[in-house]
């Protein structure tokens, strides 16, 4: 090699490698056979146990605690049965499902026709939300208007799927009344929206 081959950087390492090599071995060669074997059998050891760490099985997840979930009527007590209908809200006696029956029940209504609407059942959920809307007549004022805006959007909704357009214009109606008096402006949108759905369907039909 010439001498300015020698001097670049890649052949200084070169070079520091081969003599750290040449250090190690002749350390190597003067240890005692016992040593020898003693650091062998460590450098064994430690790459068995790197082995076994990462070939060992993973230890399982720990189970999570179930969450407990208080009763419905807001008594504070733990819930352990659940609404027969809805199977929603969760309560601690039939006495607290008992003083609850009032408020649950337009919510109950509603959460059914939900599920009868993900079903795939229309007709049913129309049912269920004219339910729902009938008992939230029984609450007050202010939680009546909630209840009502939102089960007549969901109304309006059963029935045009069903092609009843008169009905559900009429439930889009009553919902947009019931959302302003609830201060609801997004379900009041939402009745309009479905409300002009129902207009360019029934256009579109008669042409």
């Amino acid at each position: 090699a010439t001498p300015e081959l020698l001097q670049t950087p890649a052949a200084a390492d070169g070079l520091h490698g081969i003599r750290k090599f040449g250090a190690a071995r002749a350390a190597l060669l003067a240890m005692s056979k016992p040593a020898l074997l003693a650091t062998g059998a460590a450098l064994a050891a430690a790459a068995w146990y790197y082995y076994r760490r990462k070939t060992a099985p993973k230890p399982p997840p720990k189970p999570q605690p179930k969450k407990r979930r208080l009763c419905a009527c807001g008594c504070g007590k733990v819930a352990s049965m659940r609404c027969g209908r809805c199977k929603t809200a969760r309560y601690a006696t039939r006495e607290c499902q008992a003083s609850h029956a009032r408020a649950h029940a337009p919510v109950c209504y509603f959460d059914c026709g939900v599920q009868a609407m993900d079903a795939g059942e229309p007709r049913k959920a129309a049912k269920l939300f004219e339910t729902s809307v009938e008992k939230a007549d029984k609450l007050p004022q202010d939680e009546r208007v909630k209840r009502r805006s939102a089960a007549y959007l969901a109304l309006g909704r059963a029935r045009q799927m069903t092609k009843a357009y008169d009905a559900a214009l009429a439930a889009y109606a009553a919902g947009i009344k019931s959302a302003r008096a609830a201060n609801a402006p997004a379900d009041a949108v939402e009745c309009m929206v479905g409300a002009a759905n129902v207009v360019r369907a029934t256009d579109g039909a008669a042409a």
